[in-house]
């Protein structure tokens, strides 16, 4: 499957504590490479900005943040608190206000009070620009956030409806304002037929998935903490009800969350960004990745993104999600730019291009320009990479990387295979296999996770 976006998480949550990094580097190992992590109040939103800003340079994933006031926390709404707010909102990590909205689940003392905030919330998103993801839940809920969002223009904020389960008649009525909807791990419970039935009139194309962790696991981790990893189980069960498969609904969730927040080419994974002291390249876009970015037009970004770094030489990594393999021009042309600039250049693939392609991608064409070929792969048999690989919309997959990984070590350009320790799994084979190719092992370490599959 191509890259996922969580468009819906709370990594602040007590519920992670001292394992949050671990979790966060699953999710990065396995494909899931955007995060958007939502304050409930003005205490937790300075914890959402540090943990984005605690990612490592070096990973694929992003954590972005929302700020704003959850329903159940509007009692801690005042003048300070929007002031904190606004200012936090400042930061440019911060692309979303929320996650802001109505509950009426448990019985609420002054619905009206609940209402304002909300409307407030609304105002100042339209005013700074910036979507909203809006939460809405008990009986009667989703007719007053529609009737607040038309009082607001909520069709100039636009944004998310998270974790949607209204009716399709209400769903209309939000994307006549532009809305998009998040589908979570609800969706992929059994009895849920008629929430599923919902999403088929909406249609693929105002969907994202998210996860909402660490609460509603999606089925298959039902019962469990909910964490940006198991995204994969809600899209595998969003591709099954849609009729999709899990690449075209991956490209699609992409494309979609993108959109509904507004974001940038960094944000989307397009074209070339700074990242510390080094960059990070892409040359086509997890949303439409048989395109890439026009020559030229990635030139540009790489200058601009070289100067943003202050004359710093970090690495330069092609993103796997970009398929870099599969746009070999585009990329020799990018990693020539570079290494003239004086970065050394790291290659990361998923190790499928020979298999998408049909045939064997010219490696050789590369051996001028790029300093290292990067593949995960963590065995030791066909059951294991599946799982942890997941979810792969290709037969043969396992064969075909470690065929790819032949290939590299033939063509002598140096490769790195990275592996995850996970619970119950051993990583010998794989250490022998690093061995026999003459290629560098890194290992991650994600102690206390199992195959996630």
């Amino acid at each position: 499957m191509l890259p996922l976006f969580d468009s819906h998480a709370h990594l602040q949550s007590a519920k992670f504590g001292a394992d949050r990094q671990r979790i966060l580097a699953l999710a990065d190992a396995i494909g899931v490479q955007r995060v958007l992590n939502l304050a409930t109040r003005l205490e937790d939103a300075g914890d959402v900005l540090r943990i984005g800003r605690e990612v490592p340079a070096d990973w694929s994933l992003r954590c972005l943040t929302a700020v704003g006031v959850h329903p159940s926390d509007e009692a801690t709404w005042d003048d300070a608190t929007e002031a904190g707010l606004r200012e936090l909102a400042q930061d440019p990590d911060v692309v979303v206000w929320g996650e802001i909205g109505l509950d009426y689940y448990w019985p609420v003392e002054d619905r009206e009070r609940m209402r304002r905030v909300f409307r407030r919330q609304l105002a100042i998103a339209r005013e700074l620009g910036l979507p909203v993801s809006i939460h809405s839940r008990g009986e009667g809920c989703y007719d007053d956030v529609i009737a607040d969002l038309k009082s607001e223009r909520g069709a100039e904020v636009g944004g998310v409806a998270h974790c949607y389960v209204g009716t399709a008649e209400q769903a209309r009525e939000l994307l006549d304002m532009g809305f998009y909807f998040g589908v979570g791990g609800i969706a992929t419970y059994p009895k849920n037929t008629g929430e599923r039935e919902v999403l088929r009139v909406i249609g693929a194309d105002r969907l994202i998935v998210e996860t909402d962790a660490p609460y509603l696991s999606p089925q298959p981790r039902r019962g469990r903490r909910n964490e940006p990893s198991y995204t994969a189980f809600t899209a595998r069960s969003l591709a099954e009800t849609l009729g999709l498969t899990e690449d075209d609904l991956a490209a699609r969730t992409w494309k979609n969350t993108v959109a509904a927040f507004r974001l940038g080419d960094e944000h989307a994974m397009r074209g070339c960004w700074a990242r510390g002291e080094g960059l990070r390249v892409a040359v086509s876009c997890p949303a439409d990745p048989g395109s890439p970015v026009p020559v030229e037009d990635l030139l540009a970004a790489i200058d601009r993104a070289d100067d943003e770094t202050g004359g710093a030489l970090g690495a330069a990594v092609f993103e796997a999600a970009g398929r870099p393999l599969a746009h070999l021009e585009t990329t020799r042309a990018a990693a020539r730019r570079l290494k003239e600039k004086g970065r050394p250049v790291i290659l990361e693939t998923d190790g499928l291009a020979d298999a998408r392609a049909g045939e064997a991608v010219e490696l050789t064409a590369l051996g001028d320009c790029v300093d290292e070929i990067r593949v995960p792969f963590t065995g030791p048999d066909k059951a294991v990479f599946d799982a942890v690989h997941y979810p792969v919309d290709m037969d043969g997959a396992f064969e075909a990387v470690i065929a790819f990984l032949d290939r590299v070590r033939e063509s002598s350009l140096p490769l790195t295979i990275r592996a995850l320790a996970l619970e119950g799994v051993d990583l010998g084979p794989v250490r022998q296999m690093a061995a026999r190719m003459n290629a560098r092992l890194e290992v991650r370490e994600t102690q206390g996770s199992d195959v996630p599959a």
